[in-house]
């Protein structure tokens, strides 16, 4: 006597795995989120570092004060936004050759650096740009705070007065 096999799905095998699927996807979806925004939270905070290290490294292979600025924290920063031709989200590294802490017509600009775009926001702990003297050093402790839209993940790119970098996790308020 032979034996008949089907060979296919049974409509209840077919809703078992359509289920499964639905659960995976419920669960995976928002972890998938999570590591997206990390990792752009991450990308973030290492091309801060880099902008800060390279001003820094001007600044000591130069012997001329060296301002990072970015209209985008610091409204101050207008002028040198405008003259670099940048976006208002840019960092704008230049060489400050009247040592007054502020861009002006004697200045140089030596590289401009679009910000990543990303949804995401940067605060400072300092009210004013960020100055390198000609030693490399910050003249003052900064965090640069960045943050997710719609996340409590975030960076902070600690700049310390040495003139350091450093790269911590943090968590931030969602508005």
């Amino acid at each position: 006597m032979l034996k008949h096999r089907s060979r296919g799905l049974t409509l209840l095998e077919a809703l078992i795995a359509i289920v499964v699927a639905t659960i995976l996807a419920l669960v995976g979806i928002p972890a998938v989120r999570g590591m997206v925004t990390g990792n752009h939270l991450d990308a973030a905070a290492l091309q801060t570092a880099a902008v800060l290290r390279y001003a820094r490294a001007q600044a000591l292979g130069s012997g001329v004060p060296i301002g990072v600025c970015a209209e985008r924290i610091w409204p101050a920063c207008a002028q040198a936004r405008a003259a670099a031709n940048a976006a208002s989200d840019a960092w704008v590294i230049f060489r400050d050759r009247d040592g007054d802490h502020a861009f002006g017509d004697v200045d140089e600009i030596l590289k401009v650096r679009e910000w990543p775009a990303l949804r995401l926001s940067i605060a400072s702990s300092r009210s004013q740009p960020i100055y390198f003297d000609a030693l490399g050093a910050a003249g003052s402790n900064t965090t640069l705070t960045i943050c997710g839209e719609m996340d409590t993940q975030g960076r902070n790119v600690i700049l310390a007065n040495s003139g350091r970098t450093r790269s911590v996790r943090n968590t931030c308020e969602v508005n």
